[in-house]
């Protein structure tokens, strides 16, 4: 048997709050939502209680109504954070330059977060992550010249088979990768969190535009633009 938990980040919570969602109105929604908590299926950090502390809004007055969902941070999943945040893919969750600690890796910590089965119902649980963000895939570092990166990246999934002993160099802010007459430029706009990936084979040219972003450790990486993901189960 198999019992499903819901970690859910702020995110989530203030897409369905009372000011878009009445109570009155979306009167089995919030049943529904009601009888999750109760069930202990729903869950999520303090940190995300705090977040939206800051709203102070109708979600706020629901989370204070439903606080025990909420909980503190244990020595477990602190561990697992500093674990999570050594991929670059899970990394970019947090912004450098805020202050204080921030939800999202504890949401996906909380998820990966080992539960006590319920031996006398011999019940197996799945934890699910709810989320309204969007999950950019890393694609290689910026600073580092990752080029066995780019070279995999620009090979496998953009076709361009000459990179593999193409010269790679970075000069005035550009990655510039040449061999003959083809030629690949990426650009860096970092107002802009963006970059432009410009592409020409001595006959065509193709730009496509990725992401740009610090992680935790101070590197910028370069991500493709994904849609976003409601739920995703751990």
């Amino acid at each position: 048997m198999t019992r499903n938990i819901y970690v859910i980040d702020t995110s989530s919570l203030l897409e369905i709050k009372p000011e878009k969602y009445p109570f009155d109105i979306f009167v089995g929604m919030w049943k529904d939502l009601e009888k999750l908590v109760k069930n202990g299926r729903i869950i999520s950090s303090k940190l995300v209680f705090e977040e939206l502390e800051k709203m102070d809004d109708g979600m706020y007055k629901w989370a204070k109504e439903n606080e025990n969902i909420f909980t503190e941070n244990t020595p477990e999943r602190n561990k697992l954070v500093s674990e999570i945040l050594k991929y670059d893919n899970f990394s970019a969750l947090i912004d450098p330059d805020a202050k204080g600690e921030q939800a999202d890796p504890f949401i996906i910590a909380m998820a990966l977060e080992k539960e006590q089965r319920h031996l006398s119902f011999n019940e197996e649980i799945k934890k699910i992550v709810v989320t309204e963000e969007r999950s950019d895939k890393y694609l290689f570092t910026w600073d580092d010249n990752d080029n066995d990166g780019i070279r995999k990246f620009l090979k496998n999934k953009l076709k361009q088979e000459w990179v593999k002993d193409a010269e790679i160099r970075k000069t005035n802010g550009n990655i510039i990768i040449t061999k003959n007459e083809n030629k690949i430029t990426l650009k860096l706009h970092n107002e802009e969190n963006k970059a432009n990936l410009e592409i020409y084979d001595g006959k065509n040219y193709n730009c496509d535009e990725y992401i740009s972003k610090k992680n935790v450790n101070g590197k910028i990486g370069i991500y493709k633009k994904s849609n976003k993901i409601k739920h995703r189960r751990v």
